[in-house]
């Protein structure tokens, strides 16, 4: 990928070494283990094991749970421009984002989300257990999952009315797709 193509700028020199240095057990795939030691929020807590799984499962096509070199570059372009968005709407600077500022990230995602879900979404997804805000894999986790769920519920709404009539088998097909 040229850097045209993304605003993360780093040589394939600079990638290689990264993943090297994360790929602990010098087997040439960085295990979820291995990212989880690498990736830290703010507060150096380390990305939660669902983020890290997630974000695999979103990038790897090879139906592993590990990622390579390329993988794991493309990983860190998707963390970079999460980042950028991580900031832009954590508007008190404080490395957290709280309701209002979900709630204006998701809109500007172009989710109508209502504060029902919003308030849900904290409760789900806080690591801090207060139900109130959410670091920055949470946010990654967050924006994965949405996207899953708005994918496949657009597959199976046929018609654009933003209706489902779903068996109750069609029902657990796409969850058990989701987790």
């Amino acid at each position: 990928m040229s850097s045209k193509d993304n605003d993360w700028n780093h040589t394939e020199d600079e990638v290689r070494q990264w993943f090297n240095a994360v790929d602990t057990d010098r087997s040439g795939e960085l295990s979820v283990e291995e990212l989880r030691q690498a990736l830290k929020n703010a507060d150096n807590s380390s990305f939660s094991y669902q983020t890290i799984s997630l974000m695999i499962r979103m990038i790897n096509t090879r139906n592993t749970d590990t990622l390579n070199l390329n993988e794991f570059h493309a990983m860190m372009i998707y963390i970079n421009r999460w980042k950028k968005m991580f900031n832009l709407f954590d508007i008190d600077g404080n490395n957290s984002i709280d309701k209002e500022e979900l709630k204006e990230a998701l809109y500007r995602l172009k989710l109508q989300i209502s504060d029902h879900i919003i308030q849900l979404l904290l409760k789900k997804y806080s690591r801090n257990l207060d139900g109130e805000t959410i670091n920055f894999d949470q946010f990654i986790n967050i924006c994965i999952s949405l996207n899953s769920i708005t994918e496949a519920f657009r597959y199976q709404d046929r018609n654009k009315q933003g209706i489902l009539y779903l068996s109750y088998e069609e029902f657990l097909i796409q969850i058990l797709n989701l987790i």
